[in-house]
């Protein structure tokens, strides 16, 4: 029973994410911010379903039958794929090498 509520309130905070993952562009329009906090920024909002994952893996749980690993992999999929589609990885990379 406790399983099942764990698993409906994740759903709730993984409904927010293609949201987040929308508007994420807008949170670095600012010319004079700090390029490395605005990464850590970036990584904390879109990335924020791998830690959730990662611990369904770390505890041995499964997210509606599906194990924490299976979950782990598709989430680090998604968000790497959406992070290099808008640009974010060559974004990254590029500050990061300064």
């Amino acid at each position: 029973m406790i399983g099942m509520l764990l698993d409906i309130l994740v759903t709730f905070f993984l409904l927010g994410w293609p949201m987040i993952l929308m508007m994420s562009p807008v949170a670095f329009d600012n010319p004079y911010g700090d390029a490395k906090r605005q990464i850590f920024l970036l990584l904390s909002m879109v990335g924020y379903p791998i830690p959730i994952f990662g611990l369904y893996w770390l505890f041995g749980g499964s997210y509606f039958g599906i194990s924490g690993l299976t979950c782990l992999v598709i989430a680090l999929v998604a968000v790497i794929s959406a992070m290099h589609f808008l640009g974010y990885l060559k974004w990254i990379f590029k500050e990061w090498s300064h």
